[in-house]
């Protein structure tokens, strides 16, 4: 899948590239991201991180698939997150409930 990563010889320090999907534990949904914020925080953290770090932490999206244990939003619900693994600015998150 697409995201956002660290890339410390690109301008910004910043490049889209390939990641894995997430894994998504019981207790968490896995969520399409229809957009999300920049920050300060962020951008500062890319530039320090190791090349290919996921970045973000700030998103909006769609539940794709409820949390297994019943807990959080229904499959097709619009949600505000926020990602403490930094993997927001990605094409899907899994995010706890």
């Amino acid at each position: 899948m697409k995201a956002v990563v660290a890339n410390s010889n690109q301008p910004g320090c910043l490049e889209l590239g390939e990641v894995a999907e997430p894994v998504v534990d019981y207790n968490e949904s896995l969520i399409t991201v229809t957009g999300f914020s920049l920050n300060r925080g962020e951008l500062r953290r890319a530039q320090s991180a190791p090349d290919g770090t996921q970045i973000g932490w700030d998103l909006v999206g769609v539940v794709k698939n409820a949390a297994r244990d019943g807990s959080g939003p229904s499959e097709g619900n619009r949600v505000v997150g926020f990602s403490r693994r930094m993997c927001g600015w990605a094409q899907r998150v899994a995010l706890p409930t």
